[in-house]
């Protein structure tokens, strides 16, 4: 799963395990550096940029606002604002691309995207997987919008606690929602 919220993070999960990494940092997707470009040296966590509050940053400073919070941003796009749809078209993009990389990476049967703003937009999720065709146009995972955008962190933590407290390591888990 991709989660795409106040930063970026996705949650491995490898033989029904999730996998935490070294120093338990695995997923930490929004910390990795896109290649600068040629002729400088400053370089910035993905999820600086293309985070959800990264996105609603930017567009506070491009509409010189002092106070903008998901719905207001959500106004702005659905009143077709240049400004917001353009950095939806740049979130499409890195989104893409994230996705694209998890996949070179893990080659996953299937990626769960979180996110708000694309839950509140639902032909993002269209735009995303069309923008990911045409970076792997073969062999792609199935990408969909998870259906629990606000609840699943919450579910796995729960899990994981459950699974520590109760000394099941070595049992599945199942969670009738």
């Amino acid at each position: 799963a991709l989660d795409v919220h106040n930063g970026i993070g996705a949650g491995i999960i490898i033989n029904h395990k999730l996998y935490r990494g070294r120093h338990g940092q695995a997923g930490e997707v929004g910390r990795s550096i896109f290649y600068p470009e040629p002729k400088t040296t400053h370089v910035q966590p993905i999820e600086q940029s293309f985070s959800e509050d990264a996105i609603f940053n930017r567009f506070k400073t491009i509409k010189a606002i002092a106070h903008l919070d998901r719905d207001v941003f959500l106004q702005y796009y659905r009143s077709d604002d240049s400004d917001a749809h353009q950095l939806m078209l740049e979130f499409i993009n890195a989104i893409a691309f994230i996705l694209h990389n998890l996949d070179q990476s893990f080659s996953p049967d299937i990626i769960y995207l979180q996110s708000r703003i694309v839950g509140e937009i639902p032909s993002l999720i269209d735009n995303i997987k069309t923008r990911y065709a045409e970076l792997a146009p073969n062999n792609q995972p199935e990408i969909q919008l998870s259906p629990m955008i606000e609840d699943a962190p919450l579910y796995g933590g729960a899990a994981m606690v459950t699974h520590q407290a109760l000394g099941l390591t070595n049992y599945d888990l199942h969670l009738n929602l």
